[in-house]
């Protein structure tokens, strides 16, 4: 699927050359991961965190001082239109076709959804057209410069959610989207830069088509203490834990005595109606295991050994163990705009019992998966038993 819709041909049909599309769509879709739920069911997880399925902008855009690095939106996160299914993904039928054979596993499937912004370059889709005689995105009267909620962030067309009738058309849009199918949860993108009224209708709405409809945010620097009133409000069932790969690299590292206190203080702040997403990298993020490398000094191969450690840390922990995909394989990379190495192509070749990561990923897993209560995997902790929260174990796979 590396070339559908043209994507990277000129028009003759041939492959574009001369452009580095590290950060441009490499043909992960729907039907993909419908033939890896074998994979992702062996390693153990009962979640999949997937990129936003709406249509996004087609444009490349050229990055100023990278000789011949591209940029687009492959990640998701540029729509162009909310009603419609993101063609490079796949079909609706194919879209159908993952969820059911995932519900058949026992499996649950999350969607990434952003209510906050747009695609580069659309105003005139959204402005004075869906709500006549209204600009649903903002303008100089409604912006309110270095404002979280009323400014733009990266430059990227901003909705007016403060805006009732826009925030009820952004809430019905991504609504419609889960009666039409049965996606089980939503990751809800920048929280911090739309307003809580607006959180609270969207949760209410969803709660009216799946009373056990759940969503998980992603406010930007949040924690199990500093979530600024996410949790048990009506708004977010759990946020992800910006602290906690922090908190990771320090364990490996061998500060047992701070992380004991932050462990106790966590495991008393979360509980299973507002709980916390751990994880270790991301696709905003660097890598734990290059972070390893380039901030605490450690050899590849040694950084290789304590991300098995990390990973106990993380999985034996109270919460939601976020796990992105690659990790478990051993894959690392910096968050390096444009290039965007942490956002690598899986490396299916190495997805094998002989990879001594996945290995023990999957032990980790079992064992989580076959007890009532996990226990903390440092030191002084051990002998605590900790209940297991909200029992999601995520993968998170952005269709590149």
């Amino acid at each position: 699927n590396d070339h559908s819709y043209n994507r990277g041909l000129d028009q003759s049909g041939n492959v574009v050359s001369g452009i580095d599309d590290r950060a441009t769509f490499h043909g992960g879709d729907f039907a993909g991961l419908t033939q890896k739920l074998d994979y992702l069911q062996d390693l153990g997880v009962n979640t999949v965190w997937i990129t936003p399925i709406v249509e996004n902008i087609e444009d490349y855009f050229k990055c100023d001082g990278y000789d011949n690095q591209h940029n687009s939106g492959y990640h998701g996160y540029w729509a162009s239109d909310f009603t419609k299914l993101n063609k490079h993904l796949g079909t609706e039928e194919e879209f159908s076709a993952l969820i059911n054979a995932m519900h058949a596993r026992g499996m649950k499937l999350m969607v990434d959804v952003v209510l906050n912004h747009s695609g580069y370059g659309v105003e005139d889709a959204f402005n004075n057209t869906f709500i006549p005689g209204k600009n649903m995105l903002r303008d100089t009267t409604t912006t309110v410069k270095g404002d979280d909620k009323k400014d733009s962030l990266s430059g990227l067309p901003d909705f007016v959610t403060e805006d009732r009738e826009v925030s009820d058309m952004l809430v019905e849009w991504q609504t419609e989207w889960v009666e039409k199918y049965d996606i089980d949860y939503y990751r809800v993108d920048t929280v911090k830069h739309a307003d809580d009224t607006t959180w609270k209708a969207f949760k209410n709405e969803l709660t009216k088509v799946n009373p056990e409809f759940k969503m998980i945010g992603e406010y930007a620097g949040s924690g199990y203490a500093t979530h600024a009133g996410q949790l048990g409000t009506g708004q977010m069932d759990s946020i992800l834990d910006f602290d906690f790969n922090d908190k990771a690299l320090d364990f490996v590292g061998g500060n047992l005595s701070g992380i004991e206190s932050f462990m106790e203080a966590r495991n008393t702040g979360i509980n299973n109606t507002a709980t916390v997403g751990s994880f270790l990298g991301s696709h905003d993020e660097d890598g734990l295991m290059f972070r390893m490398v380039n901030e605490r000094g450690f050899s590849e191969d040694k950084a290789y050994d304590l991300m098995k450690v990390a990973a106990t840390f993380q999985i034996t922990a109270k919460g939601q163990p976020v796990i992105y995909y690659g990790e478990e394989l051993g894959q690392t990379g910096a968050n390096n705009w444009p290039i965007q190495a942490n956002r690598y192509d899986m490396d299916w070749a190495n997805a094998n019992d002989n990879n001594e990561m996945l290995v023990h990923y999957k032990k980790l897993f079992f064992l989580l998966n076959q007890s009532k209560c996990v226990y903390q995997s440092h030191q002084t902790l051990l002998h605590k038993p900790v209940p297991l929260v909200n029992q999601m174990l995520q993968v998170r796979y952005l269709l590149h």
